[in-house]
């Protein structure tokens, strides 16, 4: 075998190596308006300001500076963030990234006080599911875009699971074990409207 092949090998996998050892600690889930600090570990740069933190995406947000170890992150709209970090240590250079949830606080998004009246202006009544790949989708009958959505997953050991939006997605092959039961939350500018959706065993395997 060609000698400068097997060095190119060698050579790749001790970077490989090296960008392996790179990992950010920190939260797994941020609220809007919480700052928590995010530490690389298991690596270091070669100068204390030879970091380099940043946020692809824009539910969240650098706060200071961005050159050091640790960085605090900022929640800034619900969704995902991709925190990235690079540099180079002594043993050559290293990258990583860590991608979080950031949620707004069902205080935040719902008042907790209305009830649900006769002049109430929420039109949707029911909702589907419809599977895409290993996704699924639920729908509204009825999608106002000034009202706020609120989905209530409970699983059948009880752990419950939220998500936000019109029509959010959730990844079914993950989720372990089934759903029984959705509770969909609206909030209008006059009042809050429930609606909530029991499943039996085998449903979501038997979803098309």
């Amino acid at each position: 075998m060609n000698i400068r092949f097997i060095l190119m090998i060698l050579l790749c996998a001790i970077f490989l190596q090296t960008r392996a050892q790179c990992f950010i600690q920190g939260k797994e889930t941020l609220q809007t308006n919480e700052t928590s600090t995010y530490t690389l570990t298991n690596n270091t740069a070669q100068c204390e300001e030879c970091h380099q933190w940043t946020v692809i995406d824009k539910n969240a947000a650098i706060e200071g500076n961005n050159r050091l170890k640790d960085a605090k992150i900022k929640g800034i709209s619900g969704g995902k963030a991709t925190i990235a970090l690079s540099g180079i240590s002594e043993k050559g250079p290293f990258q990583c990234s860590k991608t979080i949830d950031i949620v707004t606080p069902i205080a935040q998004i719902l008042n907790l006080n209305p009830s649900d009246n006769t002049n109430c202006d929420i039109k949707t009544s029911v909702f589907t599911e419809k599977k895409q790949g290993s996704k699924i989708i639920f729908i509204p009958d009825a999608i106002a875009e000034k009202n706020i959505y609120s989905w209530t997953l409970t699983s059948g050991d009880g752990s419950q699971t939220t998500l936000y939006g019109k029509t959010p997605e959730l990844d079914i092959e993950q989720q372990t074990p089934a759903i029984t039961q959705i509770q969909l939350k609206i909030q209008s500018g006059s009042c809050l409207k429930t609606i909530t959706k029991s499943y039996i065993p085998g449903f979501w395997m038997g979803l098309q």
